[in-house]
């Protein structure tokens, strides 16, 4: 049920109103209603869609209290009825007028009938599907007819009384081991997992100086035994413990302590070795034996002997009476070996067996040379101490599984190649338990300084303090983490995948923070944006701006073709030239576009100045400053300059002021107009990097954001790529361009390579 259930109470108003408090505070979740008449319960049970549970009670005659009943189970055909009797009426006959439990004590009003009642009720309320809590109607169908001081109860896989009937020393809610008296307790558990695993059993046990009959039966659910029944059945009252049982008290209390010591061992071959002792000391069997199913064979692993050989014969695993008890997963005793058609002694003097299994592969097997040596008590003192020994070997595997996991998670931890923490949360803090050894080469701290203090201490920068904190919120609260994160590493901030690993134990909730260096990733992004951007101008470009020269160089043609007369043959000469410029200066803008390749140190004045010689430089001159020596590419350095020369003469020379063809404004040119040009190109002050300066027009201030820009030209013949190539250089060399006034009031780019280093 998805919302809380309603529990509707019909009775009297004496009884509905404390029952209404006492079963609310008991349950602790649902709301009670309580009603007085049939009618007002069919009402309720109509308006509320979430009915989980209707009680009812009368105080009145067996045939008013079965009458109720019936008209409850007509009104809420698929709901639990509980009866609330006074003790009067038949359990048999409510369970066939439509109840499904029975709670006695409705006329007491006591704390312990109100308790009872709430949790009969929560086990109805809580069964979504049949398994051992809603066997109870089972269980009162089998104290039918029984004595009053008889009893049943069910027992779920925990050993635990989910439903008590009957007079009993069993508490509902109680373990088996609860039972007083220690060794009845210890016997009625070997009943019990042996009702688990399939086995119905029916013994005689003395509790508190009661003599009874105790018959187990498995109960199914979901397909597999979920729980047992087990009904007390009383045979005679003795007045003290006879000679035997105080006997068989006391080595089931030897028993009990050799528990403890098997809890101090650490292998599996001291716990066997230890048990066939035991064996052969407390149970005085006259030899006792382990063996173990491995690669298909049954192998002794311990033994123990008083007057007898113990064989070690290996048999195969599907052998002899160990081989049965192994793969049948149940307790044989053979009073005569020689009558059992499956039994292979290894020696000729053994008579009789007791096979008991311990877990899935091993086999415990008490040998005697006199047929009919074991007893029923035998049996039973033997299957405890196997069910001791059981836990301890699973105890001792699982830790040494845990153990290797552990040593082999260790390994991976340590040598992973992404920097990890193993954290634990104290006060919803994770703090670094561990590091490894990329995190030590990535962050730089030691395991000693990163040990004790909380992740977000170390490694988180101020700007992203707001949404760590997010972060290590979901962290605390176990929730698995995949983001992409800044963090402080020896090198500085860096992009990192952030992914949390939690898990817990039964002492603390721990987990892993792997860091994955995405800053190589981050990098292929950009580049990768970088291309895509260039392509989408360069569509742009081939679909508008080459058009347009190829358009009129078309006119012009056709005008020609029509007149017959060559007349625009010059200015189609000249569009197709611009167009061949065009489609030069494209590819070198997408060459330019890639990773620059090899670079070295060189000496930006002889650059320069080898730059200078492929310009047509008519009617300019070239003038170097103090200039550095800088980490660059030579060809995309040279290529550099060659086009802000360019730049620079045809917008500011004489005989380039008719003729532009980059992207950079002039302004008034005339003022220039037969003046020789001179181009500078120096060393920044005070920062790294150089510049290319000249005395020209210059460019306007309004302008100087736009001249990088793809295809922007003032010029009716410019390509608008010129200062658009030397931006690319720059940005594949990291540096970055600027454009200002020069001292002569002309245009000076800079170039600032601080990345790229200045020597």
């Amino acid at each position: 049920m998805t919302d809380p259930p309603v529990i509707v109470i019909v009775d009297e108003p004496a009884i509905t109103v404390p029952a209404t408090t006492r079963v609310t505070g008991e349950l602790g979740y649902g709301e009670v209603i309580p009603v007085d008449t049939v009618a007002d319960a069919r009402a309720t049970v109509e308006r509320e869609p979430n009915v989980g549970c209707v009680v009812c009670g009368s105080g009145g005659s067996e045939s008013d209290e079965l009458e109720l009943v019936a008209d409850l189970r007509s009104i809420a055909p698929t709901t639990p009825v509980v009866l609330f009797s006074d003790g009067d009426t038949s359990v048999e006959a409510a369970l066939d007028a439509g109840a499904d439990d029975v709670v006695t004590g409705r006329g007491e009003r006591t704390d312990d009938a109100y308790r009872l009642l709430a949790r009969r009720i929560d086990a109805l309320v809580s069964a979504e599907e049949p398994h051992v809590d809603r066997h109870g109607s089972t269980a009162l169908r089998a104290l039918t007819g029984l004595d009053e001081s008889d009893a049943v109860a069910v027992f779920d896989e925990d050993f635990r009384h989910t439903f008590v009937a009957g007079e009993s020393v069993l508490m509902e809610g109680e373990r088996v081991t609860d039972i007083p008296g220690g060794a009845a307790g210890a016997y009625l558990e070997s009943d019990y997992r042996a009702t688990l695993d399939g086995e119905s059993r029916s013994r005689q046990r003395s509790i508190e100086d009661t003599l009874y009959r105790i018959d187990t039966t498995p109960l199914a659910g979901n397909g597999r035994t979920v729980g047992g029944l087990v009904r007390f059945t009383e045979l005679e009252r003795v007045s003290e413990t006879t000679p035997s049982e105080a006997e068989t008290n006391e080595k089931v209390e030897r028993l009990h302590d050799i528990t403890s010591e098997l809890d101090t061992l650490d292998s599996v071959t001291e716990i066997l070795e230890l048990a066939v002792d035991s064996a052969n000391r407390v149970l005085q069997f006259d030899a006792c034996s382990i063996s173990e199913r491995s690669d298909g064979r049954i192998v002794l692993r311990a033994a123990a002997t008083s007057d007898i050989q113990v064989g070690a014969e290996v048999l195969d695993e599907g052998d002899g009476i160990a081989g049965r008890t192994i793969r049948e997963g149940r307790t044989f005793l053979v009073d005569d070996i020689g009558d059992h058609p499956e039994a292979r002694p290894t020696e000729d003097s053994y008579q009789s067996v007791l096979s008991i299994p311990l877990g899935d592969d091993y086999v415990f097997q008490a040998i005697s040379t006199n047929v009919g040596a074991f007893t029923e008590t035998d049996r039973e003192l033997a299957e405890l101490l196997c069910t001791h020994v059981q836990h301890a070997v699973e105890r001792v595997e699982f830790e040494s599984l845990l153990t290797q996991e552990r040593d082999r998670f260790a390994a991976l931890f340590e040598n992973v190649p992404d920097a990890a923490v193993r954290y634990v949360l104290e006060d919803g803090v994770p703090r670094i338990e561990a590091v490894n050894a990329a995190f030590v080469r990535l962050f730089g701290y030691d395991p000693d300084d990163a040990v004790g203090r909380p992740v977000e201490s170390l490694l988180v920068p101020d700007s992203e303090s707001e949404s760590a904190a997010e972060q290590y919120q979901s962290i605390a609260a176990g929730a698995q983490l995949d983001r992409e994160v800044e963090r402080l590493t020896v090198d500085g901030s860096r992009p990192f995948l952030l992914r949390n690993v939690p898990f817990s134990d039964a002492d603390s909730t721990e987990g892993y923070l792997i860091y994955t260096d995405i800053a190589d990733l981050k990098e292929r992004e950009r580049l990768l944006e970088r291309k895509n951007e260039r392509l989408e101008r360069f569509t742009s470009i081939v679909s508008h701006d080459l058009r347009n020269p190829l358009s009129i160089a078309t006119g012009y043609v056709e005008t020609m073709l029509d007149s017959g007369e060559m007349t625009y043959a010059e200015e189609t000469a000249e569009e197709l030239d611009r167009m061949d410029r065009m489609v030069s200066e494209l590819l070198t803008l997408a060459r330019e576009g890639e990773i620059i390749g090899q670079t070295e140190t060189v000496d930006v004045g002889a650059v320069a100045t080898e730059a200078w010689t492929h310009v047509e430089t008519e009617g300019a001159d070239l003038q170097l400053d103090d200039l550095p020596s800088i980490e660059a590419n030579s060809d995309r350095l040279s290529e550099l300059f060659e086009n802000c020369f360019r730049n620079s003469v045809e917008h500011g020379s004489p005989s380039g002021q008719t003729a532009a063809d980059d992207g950079s404004p002039s302004a008034d040119g005339d003022d220039h107009a037969g003046e020789t040009l001179t181009v500078t190109v120096g060393g920044l002050d005070g920062t790294a990097g150089f510049y290319v300066a000249d005395d020209g027009p210059g460019i306007p201030e309004a302008e100087r954001e736009t001249v990088f820009e793809y295809g922007y030209s003032t010029a009716n013949s410019g390509t608008g790529f010129g200062l658009a190539i030397v931006e690319e250089i720059a940005n594949a060399h990291d540096w970055s361009a600027s454009v200002t006034e020069s001292e002569s009031g002309g245009a000076r780019l800079e170039f600032h390579t601080e990345s790229g280093g200045e020597i």
